[in-house]
Order: C-alpha cells, then sequence, then structure tokens
C-alpha cells in the first residue's frame, strides 16, 4: 500500500487535518495506519539516530503494541517530518492518498524512535534494531515484565496479538512544508528536540500515587498540616512552595521510606542499593509489587514519624562526634572559622552543620529493623525509635566514622554494604537484649 522512492514518499491516510496555513508555510496532522509507513522515510533531519534495543521509551511502546495496539495513538506524541512539497490525492473508492518530495536534508525531525519501533514491530524491518529479530528483543522485554512473557510463551496468543496490532494501531504525522532551507530545518528540528522532560514524580502525582501521603501529612499535627503538604512539599515539577517555606522534594520521602522497605530490605539484606540507585527507586515507587506495596501503604500512614526520626538524627550526629566533618568527609582547620548555620532538610529545624546522606543514610536504615505489624494490620516501631537512637547513637555513629576513616570517600559509605550490615547488626543486637530484659522484668 505504501511506496517511497529516494526523496519522496506516497501512502494512505485514514485523514488529513491542515492545521495552520500562513500563505507560506502548511503544517499537516494526519492520522495513519502504522502498518501503511513507508519503510524509507529519510531521517537526515533527525538529531539522533534511533536505536529501538536501547531505547527505554521503545520498551514501553513495544508493550503497548503487544496488549493494547488501539492505544498507541493515544499514548504516543507521534512522528514530525518537513518536506518540500506536499499534496493529498483520492484513488480508487474512499482511499486517500498523501504524496510528500523530500530534499537532501529533510524528513523525520522528532519522532525517530516511534517510526523505528513501527516499523520493526509491523513490518519486521530490522534496520534500527541491529539486525536483531523482534521474538528475541520481546524476549529480553519478558524478562522484567510476566505479561509479555505469558504472552509470547503461547504461539497462538502471539500471532494473534501481532496481527491485531497490525490492524489497530495508528499513529499521528505532523507535516511541516515547505521546508526548503537549511536554517528553517535547524530551528525546527532543535525547537522539537529540546523540550525539557517532565519528572518522573510530575507523572506519578497525577496518577495520584502520593495521595495518602498527602492526607497522612495533612492530617498531622504541627509541623505537619494543610500548611505543609501545600506550601513545603513539591509534589510536581515546577511547583512553587510558599515565601519562607524550604521546599522538600516529594522524591525525598518516598527515598525515606525506601530506606525503611522491610519488603525488599529484610534484617539480613542491607538498603545501600538505595543510595546507589536513588532515582530508580522513585520510578519503582510507581508500580512496586504486592508485598511491598503493602509496606509502602503502612509506611505512608508512618511518614510523619519517619520525618520526625531522620530530623532527629540529622541534629543529633554532628553533636556525638563535633570533629568529624559530617558535611562532606573532608578535614579542614580553616572551616571552623566560618562556620555556618544550617537546617534540617524536612522542618527546616536550624543545625550546626550539613550532614552527607551517606553518613546518615546507613544509620536511619537500620532502624527499619524495629518496624513490625501489630496485631491491626498498621505498621509501627516496636519501641521508641527516638529513644533508641538516643540510647544507642555513640555505638551507630563509630562505624560509620571508622568506615570513612579507612576509605575517605563520602560516597563510598554510602555505597559500600559493609557499613549498612554493621549497623543492621548494632540494631538488631540492641532489640534482642532489650526484648530479652523486658520478658525477665
Amino acid at each position: 500500500m505504501s511506496t517511497s522512492t529516494g526523496t519522496s514518499a506516497q501512502f494512505p491516510v485514514i485523514r488529513n487535518f491542515k492545521a495552520f496555513d500562513d500563505g507560506k508555510h502548511k503544517k499537516h496532522i494526519l492520522t495513519v495506519y502504522a502498518r501503511h509507513l513507508p519503510l524509507d522515510l529519510p531521517l537526515e533531519a533527525n538529531a539522533r539516530l534511533p536505536n529501538v534495543i536501547r531505547n527505554k521509551t521503545c520498551r514501553e511502546m513495544r508493550k503497548t503494541l503487544l496488549l493494547e495496539p488501539e492505544h498507541f495513538l493515544l499514548l504516543n506524541s507521534g512522528i514530525i517530518c518537513t518536506a518540500n512539497t506536499f499534496e493529498e490525492r483520492k484513488q480508487d473508492g474512499n482511499e486517500h492518498v498523501v504524496h510528500m518530495q523530500f530534499d537532501a536534508e529533510g524528513g523525520i525531525v522528532n519522532g525517530g524512535h516511534s517510526y523505528a519501533q513501527l516499523i520493526h514491530f509491523l513490518q519486521g524491518d530490522n534496520t534500527y534494531s541491529h539486525e536483531k529479530e523482534l521474538l528475541a528483543l520481546l524476549e529480553d522485554d519478558a524478562d522484567g515484565d510476566p505479561k509479555i512473557k505469558e504472552l509470547i510463551d503461547d504461539k497462538g496468543r502471539f500471532d494473534a496479538a501481532l496481527a491485531r496490532a497490525r490492524d489497530k494501531a495508528q499513529v499521528q504525522i505532523e507535516v511541516i512544508v515547505p521546508v526548503d532551507s537549511t536554517d528553517l530545518l535547524v530551528e525546527i528540528s532543535t525547537a522539537r528536540n529540546r523540550s525539557m522532560p517532565v519528572d518522573e514524580t510530575g507523572f506519578q502525582n497525577l496518577a495520584g500515587r502520593f495521595d495518602i501521603m498527602k492526607e497522612v501529612l495533612r492530617n498531622s499535627p504541627l509541623p505537619f498540616g494543610p500548611a505543609y503538604v501545600k506550601d513545603v512539599v513539591v509534589w510536581k515539577p515546577n511547583q512553587e512552595v510558599g515565601e519562607d517555606a524550604k521546599a522538600v522534594a516529594v522524591k525525598a520521602l518516598v527515598q525515606l521510606m525506601a530506606l525503611m522497605n522491610i519488603a525488599r530490605y529484610p534484617s539480613d539484606k542491607p538498603a545501600n542499593e538505595v543510595y546507589m540507585r536513588a532515582g530508580l527507586v522513585i520510578r519503582e515507587f510507581a508500580d512496586p509489587g504486592e508485598e511491598e506495596e503493602r509496606v509502602y501503604q503502612g509506611l505512608m500512614r508512618l511518614l510523619p514519624d519517619l520525618i520526625r526520626l531522620h530530623e532527629h538524627m540529622y541534629e543529633s550526629l554532628p553533636e556525638t562526634n563535633q570533629t568529624f566533618p559530617w558535611a562532606d568527609g573532608k578535614d579542614n582547620p580553616d572551616k571552623a572559622k566560618r562556620k555556618r548555620v544550617t537546617t534540617t532538610p524536612f522542618l527546616n529545624r536550624q543545625c550546626p552543620t550539613k550532614v552527607a546522606s551517606a553518613f546518615l543514610w546507613p544509620i536511619f536504615s537500620a532502624f527499619r529493623n524495629l518496624l513490625h505489624w501489630k496485631a491491626d494490620g498498621t505498621l509501627a516501631f516496636k519501641v521508641d525509635p527516638i529513644a533508641f537512637f538516643d540510647d544507642m547513637k555513640a555505638q551507630l555513629v563509630t562505624p560509620v566514622i571508622n568506615f570513612h576513616k579507612r576509605v575517605k570517600v563520602v560516597n563510598q559509605v554510602g555505597k559500600d554494604k559493609e557499613v549498612w550490615v554493621r549497623l543492621d547488626g548494632v540494631v538488631t543486637g540492641e532489640l534482642v537484649i532489650q526484648e530479652r530484659l523486658a520478658r525477665q522484668a
């Protein structure tokens, strides 16, 4: 049905809408069955060469095409082309065909990955997959997605899914014409490829993932409450905070809970990977497994207590050893001369110095060993965590300081599981002693 020869392309369309016409330039919005895309639309004007293997968005496209191809047009922003000429022709029956002519630099300026994935999935074209066949690519995808694995393991269902995708999948193509100068082409390509990516938290907020956190913090006593939810926590990108407030990113709240995730990090597994892959933790929060979701539901309701514990540790750690460089791990004898009072990350309370996450997080995470499920199904601390910390802070600080003296690198303290394991042992060991004494009393 579709043909493309040299610098021209012709293919059928479902509809063609002229969205702009200033007498010189026009913009057409086309809706096209993806199976009708020409295999050799030029990509010289594209800012990057498509690679359907490495691109994470392509993986999401494959999942959509496999499981819900009728939604592809709704979930995909489409393809943007520049051309020298554009013409719509009516053929036999009601079929409408468009014909585009490109110069040496025209063609797809954005949406190259969408184009590459569609012709690979629906037409078997391996140009942008390093000759890797679709099934082999889907088998790689299936490692992390049981729905895909179940489908491709059943040949009958898999073949039916491919046929459905070819029948249902549509894509939008925006055509700007005429683009007959290199300067204009560069302007269009630059503008269409430099849009700011939306932070993952923006999508999670839109999906209501933070609603329980908002409700819990809103209904908690000061320093929380409605003002904290409205004017302090940044729930989505570019949100403004109150005039006198210190912004708290919602991703920091998610990281606090991840450090306490007893489903993923039981007592025999340190949580140092939260430090190493802090960004990935945010994405995983959107779609956890069943047991992890149960834990997160409990932690969201426990969030004010987690914040208070973190802030108490943040304020207290420098007092345990006033000569240790808590802010950055760098000894600086002149530092005392220019000491500045700073504030805690979540409650904006004054404290003598900043404390690096690499020093604080291993201690904070060790307190997940104090969590347990109560008879009523809620998650709670077995003992008062702040009182527990005050009794144990000297013992808790020692492994951190000693490890840093040995490795000399702050980030290494956060990454290396050794110090995390030692701190887990300090907390669990003391808890056993306290529980034994309580039984004997």
